[in-house]
């Protein structure tokens, strides 16, 4: 029987709401589970993404690294490369190898996502703030403050003035309808509070 994403999201999140931590561990490793043996695609992304984000912030990088790897290949193998879809999984990959401290690897993948958001997305739209932000993170964590000071700047240069800042701790949910009929959109859940910034006080 074919997942169905809503339901999953829905009951996932009444989990997650009444911290439910060991029962959306399972919870998600049963329906990955069930999408893989069904070869579900969409599915598969959807729970990747989901999975991916809960392992860092529960801390579980061994089962979050497995997952990007997983995820990544399950991208390529559908030719997803250069699309909206395949650009903010991969932003969730690049967050996820900053968690675990993997900061080559997380920049090698930002700089992806930034070159294929460039081509595709306008300058304000929301996921180039969420880019710029999280790179802005990665710099901080690097100890490269000057250009953690530009990609700051570059992402509240792209944060529309009428929409709130995105969080930088965020896992990309994307929204489903047939992965073979165009780039599916996505929003983004909260997963917890927004870092600050220790940058100089000419940018706050």
């Amino acid at each position: 029987m074919q997942i169905e994403i809503a339901a999953f999201l829905q009951q996932l999140d009444a989990l997650l709401q009444n911290n439910q931590l060991e029962q959306a561990r399972i919870y998600l490793e049963q329906t990955l589970q069930q999408a893989k043996q069904e070869q579900d695609f969409s599915a598969l992304m959807t729970i990747y993404n989901e999975w991916i984000g809960f392992c860092r912030d529960t801390g579980d990088f061994s089962a979050m690294l497995t997952a990007c790897r997983e995820l990544k290949e399950l991208m390529q193998a559908h030719h997803l490369e250069g699309t909206q879809a395949y650009a903010t999984s991969c932003l969730n990959i690049a967050n996820a190898f900053r968690a675990a401290g993997k900061h080559t690897e997380s920049l090698q993948l930002y700089q992806e996502v930034g070159a294929i958001y460039q081509n595709l997305l306008p300058p304000d739209d929301l996921l180039m703030a969420s880019y710029y932000n999280n790179l802005a993170l990665l710099y901080q964590e690097m100890q490269d403050h000057e250009q953690a000071c530009t990609a700051l700047r570059q992402s509240r240069t792209a944060t529309p003035h009428t929409a709130p800042a995105p969080s930088a701790r965020t896992w990309t949910r994307p929204l489903w309808h047939s992965v073979g009929n165009g780039d599916p959109g996505y929003t983004k859940r909260e997963a917890e509070p927004p870092k600050k910034f220790c940058l100089p006080k000419a940018l706050l």
